[in-house]
């Protein structure tokens, strides 16, 4: 990790992704440096043991919803298969159906997708993962969260590996890729995993979609967990031109978005972070010209953009489902929907818990302190917005809206 990449500028210019890409102008405007970043990030300087650049490059996005933005795009110029890691000694958490959200008009999925029609978002599965439960509710006491998650008698409590297929603009569009089936003997510690619902790329194929119909991947971030299904190991007599065994793209029509920061981070790992990433995942999409990197916020499509969360890591970034007509489908009560904005969160909260509470955060965030601040800015941000909120991980409460309850505290209240 290079700390020149991180530092700070007085001003970052726009740049567009190219037209042929996306067919869109990047999000955004160039404000001033926020009068608060100096401060905030002397005092981090001095009580984190972090490069200063990178302290404030994090907090610089945390704080400014629109900052410069610029594209790249990159790539121009005896271990068991993570399909078998799935016998947990208790018993199977509830199935996970694919569930669907539909914005706009009555179309069939094959129609949504015109800008100002239907927006289809699917919740999709790669499994259901089992970690400690110190790792992911961090300093809380295990006497508060035991009582909303209770763990199994080895403190493990489950996490759902929650991959999203957007229909929008007349493409579709996944966001995150689960943990794959790339044997890798550290994974295969690392991660138990049940699958009664099979892969995500089974649950694709359950819709009549194969992976060369996906035309866009968006990583959240790139951890193990995040993006398995991003590549995978060729197969014998292929088409594609690939030597038997080789990892290729999973998706060999797709484009894929991952933040410049999150991407320089994967790459430079230290002893902190080099068990989170696994270059199999990644390094082969930018050596096949399939990667586009970007620097802060962009509008991807005309309904959805990226926007930089900084905490779970410092290139984080959510997505939002924004700028269509119509409500969701009859299946949600009509009280609840109005043309709201959808948040995917990410790793920002992986429980809806966790966007709740401020001061939850997991013992993975790698900048706790910055998740807080980042957290704080998205909560006023989804109750002003009426924004309808979906966990990467949370097995209970995929889906919420962010709400006062009786106590004027902020509360996730769950949607059908």
């Amino acid at each position: 990790m290079r700390g020149s990449s991180y530092a700070l500028n007085s001003k970052l210019k726009s740049q567009a992704i190219p037209a042929a890409l996306f067919g869109e102008a990047p999000f955004g405007a160039d404000p001033a440096v926020p009068p608060e970043l100096p401060a905030l990030a002397a005092a981090w300087i001095q009580s984190c043991n972090i490069m200063p650049g990178i302290i404030v490059q994090a907090l610089q996005n945390a704080m400014t919803p629109k900052w410069g933005r610029t594209a790249r795009l990159a790539g121009t110029g005896t271990s068991k298969r993570q399909s078998d890691i799935v016998h947990h000694a208790q018993p199977m958490t509830p199935k996970t159906q694919p569930t669907t959200i539909v914005y706009g008009t009555s179309a069939p999925a094959s129609m949504a997708s015109k800008a100002g029609q239907d927006v289809r978002i699917t919740l999709l599965s790669d499994g259901t993962s089992w970690w400690d439960g110190g790792g992911t509710f961090g300093l809380v006491p295990r006497s508060k969260w035991s009582k909303l998650l209770p763990p199994d008698p080895n403190n493990l409590v489950p996490q759902e590996l929650r991959c999203v297929l957007i229909e929008a603009d007349g493409k579709h569009i996944l966001v995150d890729t689960g943990v794959g089936n790339k044997p890798n003997d550290l994974i295969a510690a690392q991660y138990v995993v049940e699958r009664p619902n099979g892969t995500l790329l089974e649950q694709l194929a359950a819709m009549t979609l194969a992976p060369s119909d996906i035309d866009l991947v968006i990583f959240t971030h790139l951890h193990g967990d995040h993006a398995g299904w991003a590549t995978s190991r060729a197969a014998p007599h292929g088409d594609t031109g690939s030597v038997a065994g080789e990892i290729v793209p999973t998706f060999p029509n797709a484009r894929y978005i991952v933040q410049q920061t999150e991407y320089d981070d994967a790459t430079h790992t230290n002893e902190r972070t080099r068990n989170t990433y696994f270059p199999e995942n990644f390094v082969p999409l930018k050596k096949h010209g399939v990667l586009t990197l970007i620097d802060g916020d962009m509008q991807i499509t005309p309904s959805i953009r990226v926007v930089l969360t900084p905490g779970h890591t410092a290139g984080h970034q959510s997505v939002i489902v924004e700028g269509f007509a119509g409500a969701l489908g009859s299946h949600v009560p009509a009280a609840e929907v109005a043309p709201s904005p959808i948040m995917l969160l990410g790793d920002l909260a992986p429980f809806m818990i966790h966007f709740e509470r401020l001061p939850w955060v997991t013992a993975y965030d790698v900048l706790p302190l910055v998740t807080i601040e980042t957290k704080r800015r998205w909560q006023q941000w989804a109750f002003e917005h009426a924004a309808i909120l979906v966990a990467c991980h949370d097995t209970r409460v995929p889906v919420g809206k962010l709400v006062r309850n009786a106590k004027g505290l902020y509360s996730v209240e769950p949607l059908s």
